[in-house]
Formats: structure tokens, sequence, C-alpha cells
């Protein structure tokens, strides 16, 4: 019997995942819980080999690379991937090569692709007379055991855009197109053979057996069908591409899976979460809706039912002289979108359209991607085109799923602080957005102690409701929120935040069972758990370190929320220091030997 992918893993990791699993039901967290939760840039720093500045100052510079860091270990556990999934995937480590002094990690010898499909060599692998990665059944299939090997998926592989006229499954029995599954193999194709009209046959690559196993192990992983995870990296290959003056079609030679990618892919799910759509719904966000296959979005959407029929066949080829109006399926436009006449009235000027412009897959996809705007922001159609008036450029709402996601979860953050839609535009553009008579602004008005920490030491203030000139972003918003909320599930008096901070500041403690005293003085934390959770947040710097970084919001919003869950969740006897262990990404090295 063949190995198969899952016991391909690294096993000193295999170890490591199970523990983490094992720790979930004991202490009823995810693992996405405590990689989000229990983060130190200083542990993650450390990992990557950096020694920390003497002065107690964190640079900005590592700060970001440490962040890095901490934005692929997401990633990677949003998709389900351990450490080396992601390594294998991507070909780069959860630490990129900048975060680490030496910027060389040595590659572990099972992630070379033969060993990854259990060869013991290429040669092995790429061989056409019996055993190699070719021989569709009795090799792929058996060796891919975490991919579902009916024959439909597996023409949804080689017919989809990824591999699109890249790779072919063929029957090698002459004059039998069709017949059993042992009778196909994988081919490579090449150039089109003008002189014979047909597509040239070779042997697999080594790239293409790579990119077969990173799309298997990422389905694999991920649950999502062939189909979704195929059009999904599709639209987001073709968006960076258009996004740099490109296309992406068929043609095109070696893809591979970036980091940016899959970064890209984990943002999308994590939508997909937050609004509760599946990712195939929410990928024209990023590009024009899916029209390939069966199972596509256009389909579903247009060609549900007879009713919903627009013109039916090619209705958007390029080739066609013609193309009736949108105005002239205005009905169907508003069943299929679920807007009235005055909501898809809003969703054409939202979007710069007009009804006299051709119904085409780009007008279609535009208005379908500005109505999950409306959802996803709580706004009615209707009133969108005047709402988008209060930001800089709409545009860059759609550029990557990572800046949707900021966007909505930001927004959505706001709607559950009791903001409406009417405060969060009126806050960041009063000129464009007067809020309704008799509404109430009390939201977006600084109270005095808020007043105190925002325009104290290196944070901006919060200019609300002070100079329109100058009005406060969405990100300000959000940081105002994060401050109340710190306050008020956990300060013992409003000014007790702001008295802590200028503390700290003014005259820092000389060790960190002091900054813990301080601290309990000030919030409803036990003093105990807390200089715990400081020397494992902070290990093996000095106080004058903590106190620095304490004095930042998002630093002490990180504090607040280990604090929360450690008092709700977790049993007293539990040690932090393991959870701050477990919240940091393992270490290139750790990949490296088994």
């Amino acid at each position: 019997m063949h190995e198969s992918l899952v016991e391909t893993y690294p096993p000193v990791l295999s170890a490591v995942l199970e523990g983490i699993l094992a720790t979930d039901k004991r202490f009823s967290l995810s693992y996405r819980e405590i990689l989000s939760t229990f983060e130190s840039h200083e542990r993650v720093l450390a990992a990557a080999g950096h020694e920390l500045p003497k002065d107690g100052s964190l640079p900005v510079q590592l700060l970001e690379q440490a962040r890095a860091v901490r934005r692929r270990a997401l990633d990677a556990a949003t998709l389900n991937l351990g450490p080396d999934d992601y390594a294998i995937i991507t070909g780069e480590h959860i630490y990129p090569s900048d975060t680490t002094p030496t910027q060389s990690t040595p590659v572990n010898p099972l992630f070379e692709t033969h060993r990854l499909w259990g060869y013991e060599t290429e040669q092995d692998m790429l061989d056409t007379e019996k055993d190699g990665l070719m021989f569709i059944l009795p090799q792929f299939v058996v060796r891919a055991a975490s991919f579902s090997f009916e024959q439909r998926q597996l023409m949804e592989l080689t017919g989809g855009f990824f591999f699109g006229r890249r790779l072919a499954m063929r029957n090698v029995v002459a004059g039998n197109p069709f017949g059993s599954l042992a009778d196909f193999r994988f081919f490579s194709l090449g150039p089109l053979d003008m002189a014979k009209g047909q597509w040239t046959i070779n042997p697999l690559t080594e790239t293409l057996c790579r990119e077969l196993h990173s799309f298997v192990r990422l389905r694999g992983k991920c649950g999502w069908s062939v189909a979704d995870l195929d059009i999904a990296i599709c639209s987001l290959l073709e968006n960076r591409s258009r996004a740099n003056g490109g296309t992406l079609g068929f043609f095109d030679g070696d893809r591979g899976m970036s980091a940016e990618l899959v970064g890209g892919l984990a943002d999308a799910a994590r939508l997909g979460q937050l609004i509760n759509k599946p990712v195939a719904q929410i990928l024209p966000l990023w590009g024009d809706i899916n029209m390939h296959g069966d199972v596509s979005l256009y389909r579903k959407l247009f060609l549900s039912s007879p009713a919903m029929q627009l013109l039916g066949g090619d209705t958007f080829t390029s080739y066609l002289q013609s193309v009736p109006p949108l105005s002239l399926h205005a009905n169907f436009l508003q069943a299929v979108l679920k807007v009235t006449a005055r909501g898809l009235e809003g969703l054409l000027g939202a979007a710069r359209l007009k009804p006299e412009d051709s119904t085409t897959i780009g007008s279609l996809s535009s208005l379908y991607r500005h109505s999950l705007l409306c959802q996803m922001l709580d706004i009615l159609p209707e009133g969108l085109g005047a709402a988008l008036q209060s930001f800089p450029t709409t545009a860059e709402f759609f550029t990557t799923p990572r800046a949707t996601l900021d966007l909505v979860e930001a927004w959505r953050g706001l709607l559950e602080k009791e903001w409406s839609a009417s405060d969060i535009l009126s806050a960041i553009n009063p000129a464009a957005a007067r809020p309704p008579a008799g509404s109430s602004t009390s939201k977006a008005t600084l109270s005095d102690d808020e007043t105190q920490f925002f325009a104290s030491g290196s944070r901006n203030p919060l200019l609300l409701n002070v100079d329109p000139k100058t009005p406060p972003t969405l990100a300000d918003l959000v940081a105002l929120e994060s401050y109340r909320g710190l306050r008020d599930s956990a300060a013992r008096t409003p000014a007790s935040i702001p008295d802590l901070v200028q503390t700290l500041s003014t005259r820092p403690p000389s060790q960190a069972a002091d900054i813990a005293s301080q601290f309990a003085a000030a919030m409803h934390w036990p003093e105990a758990r807390l200089h715990q959770v400081l020397v494992a947040k902070y290990p093996d710097v000095s106080a004058e370190h903590i106190s620095k970084r304490l004095q930042d919001l998002d630093e002490l919003v990180s504090l607040g929320r280990v604090m929360e869950l450690l008092l709700r969740k977790v049993d007293p006897a539990v040690s932090v220091s393991l959870l701050f262990q477990m919240g940091t990404p393992a270490a290139p090295d750790s990949l490296s030997s088994s």
C-alpha cells in the first residue's frame, strides 16, 4: 500500500497538531482562538532569531515582520493547514525569509515533490512505463488518499481553469475515448501543433506533479469542492494579474500557489464565514461571475429556472454584435438581486451603470458585487450611492479579499457596538453624510477620558466633531470602540486607562511584577494571573520594554483579550506559558528536522 498524503507529514509536527487538538477539547478553545488570542510579537521575533533592542523599544520594521508571521499562521489555521502543509503548498515557511537574520532556512527533504507523492526518486514519479504518477487509478488515486476520486471530479481537475490547457486525462486504449478509469493516464499539454490541429501531448513534469500535490493537499485540508477551489484560485490569480495590467487565460504556463494566493483564499474564507455565505458566492467581489460548468454561480443565479433566464445560451460571448440593454431585464435583475425597482436604480448608480448599458457578464458582475456590498454593510441599495460618497475611493474595497475583509470587519464591528450606518457615515464624512433629523450623534462624541487617552503620547487624536476638514477614518472609529470596550469591561474608573498609560510613560516600573500590580489596581484583573501573562507574553525583556509596549492601544486590547479569555474559559491550573507557546507559530527549524 502506498503512503498517503496525510502520512507524509513530518512526525514531530503531527504530534504537535494532535496535542493542540487535545487541548482544544480540554479548554473549549479552538486552535485559531489560541493563535489569535495568545499572541506575542516578542516570541515570534525570538523564534526567528532576532535580538530585541536593549533600550526597550521595538522598531516598526520588526513589528511588521512579526505581524506578517502571525498573519500567515492565521491564514494557515483558517484553511486547516498545519505549518508543514503551508510550507509544502506555498514553497515558503510561515516565517518569511526576511524575518530571519540569516535569510536562509534549510528545506525538509520530505518536501521534495517525489517524496510528497511517496516515491523514492523523481525518476520513479515520472515513469511512463508502469508505476509513475501518470497512471491515474493504480497510482494517483491511491497516493492521493485525501482526494475524492470520482471520475467527475478528475474531469473538473483537468477541465478547470487552474490546470486548463496544462493537464490532460486521456484513455490510452486506441479507439475508445471513454472506457474504464484504469485505462486513463495523465499527460501534460504542450503548444498547439498547427499542422496536426491538436495539442502536443507530453509526459508529466516535476512542476506539474508539484502543483497537483499542492492542489490535492489544499483541497483535502480546506474541504472545498474541486470546482470551488479551482474557480477561487483562478479568480484571485486573475484579479492580481489584472491589477498588474495583465490578464490570465488558459494558455499561461506554470502558476504555482504562493503565500499571497493562500492568504487571499483564507481571507475569502473568513469573509464568507463572517457574512454567512459560501465562498463561491462572494468571489465576484474581486472579478466576474463564474460562467464555467454546470455548477457555476452564473447558472445558479440566472439559469436556475426558466423564469430566471435572461437570454439563455451564449448571451455574453464577445463575438455577439448586439447585446440587449440592462433595462430590458429589469424585472429579472430585481428578482435575482432581491431588490425593488428603486433598489436596482440605486445599484446601477453605485456601480456607475446606466439602464441603457449593455447586458454583459461585466455589468451583471458589477451589479451583483454592489448588491453584496449592501448586504455586508447593512445599507439599503437605494442609499448605497450616497453612502459611497463618504469614502475616498470605493474601488479599494474590491482590490483584494483582505481589503474587503478589513472593511467588513471594521464596519460590522461598529454595528455590533450599536453604531448605525448613519452614525458611521456622518463621522467619517460630516459634509457628505448628514445624519437624519432626530438621530443621535453621541457615538461620535469623545468623553473626557477618551480625549485624554487619544491625545496623549504617540497616539494621534481622534478629531471627532472637532475639525470637519480632517474627519476620522474608519480605522479611527474602530480604535475608539476598542478603547471603549476595554474600559467598559475591565477598568475600575473611566480614567483608569489614560492615568495608567501616563504613569507607564513618565514613571516606568522596574519589574514586571510592579507593572502587574499597577494594572491590577486600575483594572478588574487578578494580579497573580496578570503577572503570569506579562512574563509569558513578554519573555526575557526588561520592564521598560513591557511599559513601552503597553502604551500602545493594540497591545492593551490584546492584553485585555487574553485576560478575558483566561478568566472566562480557562482553568486556573492551566499554564499561561503553555498557551503562549501554542499561540506562537512553529519556527522554520522545526520544519527542517523530523
